[in-house]
């Protein structure tokens, strides 16, 4: 893959660039999500939040850590999002059929990552703050790693998919098309 036109960009971005901005705008929208909800649901001030990523590696620790530890949840979360990222732009290369439907696949991704991560990664870390469920901080979790996932996937599967069909590639469809002289 040679570019890739994000259409918020002022330009064509190579493939890794593209990760990294749509890491930044969608895993900020994301973290700033969280910041909303705990903070006006549960008053939660927004340190704890980022020191909350962190108690995944350092447990409680993570708490009177101070500042390091919530720049470490800032950092694991942005490395987070961007291997969500890569590993789905990886699956595009590899599968062409993601590119069809880049929103229904991109939203099914971000669904099926929700899951892994709140029901896979989460209980085998140190990451222990919530005890019960909390339906609200369901439904808000759930929605924000679709939506913000899902979406970033789909701009890259719809500029992928967008590729494919080129004018370049419309125009030697036509030749082929039309009848030789």
């Amino acid at each position: 893959m040679s570019a890739i036109n994000l259409p918020f960009a002022a330009r064509p971005l190579k493939p890794l660039m593209a990760l990294v901005v749509l890491t930044f705008i969608f895993a900020t929208l994301d973290i700033v999500d969280a910041l909303l909800f705990w903070g006006l649901s549960m008053d939660v001030a927004p340190v704890h939040i980022l020191q909350g990523i962190a108690s995944g590696v350092l447990g409680s620790t993570a708490f009177h850590a101070g500042a390091a530890s919530a720049a470490l949840g800032a950092a694991i979360h942005y490395s987070g999002y961007f291997c969500l990222l890569g590993l789905y732009y990886l699956a595009l290369v590899r599968f062409p059929a993601l590119k069809r439907q880049p929103y229904a696949w991109g939203l099914l991704y971000g669904l099926v990552t929700y899951l892994v991560i709140h029901y896979l990664i989460l209980p085998m870390s140190a990451y222990h703050i919530v005890a019960g469920f909390y339906l609200a901080g369901f439904i808000n979790a759930l929605l924000a790693q679709t939506v913000f996932v899902g979406a970033a996937c789909a701009f890259l599967g719809h500029e992928l998919h967008s590729k494919e069909k080129s004018p370049a590639r419309e125009m030697s469809e036509v030749q082929h098309a039309s009848p030789s002289r």
